[in-house]
């Protein structure tokens, strides 16, 4: 974002310090990080992983990154807390657009269509394809969110149809 650059190969990730310097040398990068997106034109185009090239992107997806992340901290020390609703609604949607084309080459077809129920606002979701869902699964959005992430298991979510279609989508996604 900050240097627009055009091909990934341009871009160079900062060198990581030692252990002792780690958690200053975090609390540097993560204010950087936050004055260039806080300053970047949302519109810039430039490289990044996905069909959508420009800053909105990555401002999009550092706040699930982050999100998760910390989460995952939260849950290491056995304190974790549900992500806002509404930033995990979105992520449960950039999920299905972005992360989701991000199939494992050996993963099994899915088999089928499937919706996510927000429980909070009642919004669907749907995975790729036309006609029914083969599966409905419903929860808080957070744990939607962290259902398609692994984060949680998918027993803590209500599937009503086809639980095989969902763990294969869940299973089949190459991140995580």
């Amino acid at each position: 974002v900050e240097h627009r650059h055009a091909d990934p190969d341009a871009m160079h990730p900062p060198s990581r310090p030692g252990d002792e310097q780690l958690v200053e040398w975090y609390r540097r990068q993560l204010a950087h990080l936050e004055r260039v997106l806080a300053t970047a034109d949302p519109e810039a185009v430039h490289w990044t992983w996905s069909a959508q090239q420009n800053t909105a992107f990555v401002i999009r997806r550092m706040a699930h990154e982050t999100a998760v992340n910390l989460w995952d901290a939260r849950d290491a020390v056995g304190a974790p807390l549900p992500i806002e609703t509404e930033l995990a609604e979105d992520g449960i949607d950039e999920f299905l657009v972005h992360m989701a084309p991000w199939r494992k080459k050996d993963a099994p077809a899915v088999g089928g269509r499937i919706e996510f129920v927000v429980a909070e606002s009642g919004r669907v979701l749907r995975t790729e394809g036309l006609g029914d869902a083969d599966a409905v699964v419903s929860g808080p959005a957070s744990d939607l969110l962290l259902g398609l992430w692994r984060r949680i298991g998918l027993d803590r979510l209500a599937i009503d149809g086809d639980a095989g279609v969902v763990e294969r989508f869940v299973d089949g996604i190459g991140i995580g």
